[in-house]
């Protein structure tokens, strides 16, 4: 469901999946749309992170 996303769609697509009803998500930052800068890719796994904590 959510391969090659862009990383500006991905926290609306998992928080509609996490509403779903989805019990386990897996970060895999790879791909065309890939975030090259690990800062970056930090950021983005702790927000993913905090929604999965919070929804």
């Amino acid at each position: 469901m959510m391969q090659a996303v862009p990383q500006q769609t991905l926290l609306e697509r998992l928080e509609q999946a996490l509403k779903a009803g989805i019990t386990c998500y897996q970060f895999r930052e790879k791909g065309q749309f890939s975030l090259q800068d690990p800062q970056q890719i930090e950021q983005l796994a702790r927000q993913c992170q905090h929604l999965c904590k919070t929804i």
